[in-house]
């Protein structure tokens, strides 16, 4: 009972997957928003190469915020047993400064290469 179940559903769907075939070969006709054209070289190059710079961005920008929040938590801790000391109490400050500034420089460089990347490829 359940095959005979699963075959009605399953036959519209791989009739579509054989349909979209004949449509592609006969007419190039567009289905499902996806061309039956084959991609062009170029682009699917120039694309690879561009999910490649993504990527290495991301995770330059994952270690980036890693090594800011434990500056920022090292700085805390710093300024949280000075004791007073005000050498101490700059010195934790501008590690939470400096963290935080990194931390804004990374996610602006982020941006501007996805926004430099977007432009490439459009």
């Amino acid at each position: 009972m359940a095959g005979l179940v699963l075959s009605l559903f399953m036959t519209p769907v791989l009739a579509g997957a054989q349909n979209k075939g004949n449509l592609c070969s006969g007419a190039n006709f567009n289905f499902n928003g996806q061309a039956c054209n084959p991609p062009d070289p170029k682009k699917s190059a120039q694309s690879k190469v561009n999910r490649l710079i993504e990527a290495i961005v991301n995770i330059l920008s994952i270690i980036v915020g890693i090594v800011a929040v434990v500056m920022i938590i090292i700085g805390g801790f710093r300024y949280t047993t000075s004791s007073g000391d005000s050498a101490k109490v700059t010195s934790a400050r501008n590690t939470i400064l400096y963290a935080l500034v990194g931390l804004i420089i990374a996610v602006s460089a982020q941006l501007i290469v996805k926004l430099v990347l977007k432009r490439l490829a459009g």
